[in-house]
């Protein structure tokens, strides 16, 4: 693994904004898997240190295809190997920082060797963990613009108003699971002409890579339509952190 810091400057010049990336802070009890819930709150996976690399990728790979998140697998200060949800790798010489962190929530694929090494950065995670996220009052939101975007002419003119089923124009009702998929215009006035994204149950596909059940009932961090109130309503990632394990493990 990489202890050094390239040096970008010739070649590769950091522009002004990864420099303030460079400054955020990051834990450094390598390796492990980091997780994207929302956009900063981050979910850590301590791996341990006796595993060879291609194991260790192995598994992060398979967390990514599970929960269907954007993952990381950390392995120093300027090595990771960052998977798509369909499970995609790209090595990079940068490694996410910042943001809240909180871990126990999302389970590994595999049963992990609890060594005296994996317990000692575990009670490190927990001291950083309560630096991190300290102790003041609030609460956490998702992404408060649903994902929308701004609808085209275009889009304003054929998605306007209601089709025969009493829904927003755009959505089709799913064959399979009974609820109404697609993109429309958000009946909501605080979201006049945005563009949302529907989806319906069958879409779910986010999974726990141990039990491999739902991690919500339905897709994280993004949106139904409810019928019975006929509105546009927006799943956060962070929901995925309640879910809690069935008895049988695959």
């Amino acid at each position: 693994m990489k202890t050094g810091i390239p040096n970008l400057s010739s070649s590769y010049p950091i522009t002004h904004p990864q420099r303030d990336t460079l400054k955020l802070p990051f834990f450094d009890g390598f390796p492990y898997v980091w997780t994207r819930v929302v956009a900063a709150l981050y979910h850590l996976v301590l791996l341990p240190r006796t595993y060879e690399v291609r194991l260790l990728q192995h598994i992060a790979q398979r967390q990514a295809s599970a929960n269907r998140l954007p993952t990381c697998l950390v392995l120093g200060e300027n090595e990771g190997y960052y998977y798509t949800p369909d499970g995609r790798e790209s090595r990079e010489f940068s490694i996410p920082r910042g943001g809240f962190i909180v871990s126990g929530k999302l389970q590994p694929c595999v049963k992990l060797e609890q060594d005296d090494d994996l317990l000692a950065r575990q009670r490190r995670l927990f001291i950083y963990e309560t630096e991190r996220n300290g102790t003041t009052p609030g609460c956490l939101f998702g992404d408060l613009t649903k994902g929308g975007r701004d609808a085209t002419p275009d889009e304003q003119l054929h998605l306007a108003g209601q089709g025969q089923s009493g829904v927003p124009r755009g959505l089709a009702r799913c064959a399979n699971c009974g609820e109404w998929a697609g993109e429309c215009l958000d009946p909501s006035p605080v979201f006049k002409g945005r563009v949302m994204r529907a989806h319906c149950l069958c879409e779910n596909g986010n999974r726990c890579a141990a039990c491999g059940g739902l991690l919500h009932a339905r897709k994280l961090n993004a949106n139904y339509f409810e019928k019975s109130d006929g509105q546009i309503w927006h799943v956060p990632g962070f929901s995925a952190l309640s879910h809690r394990c069935s008895g049988v493990c695959l």
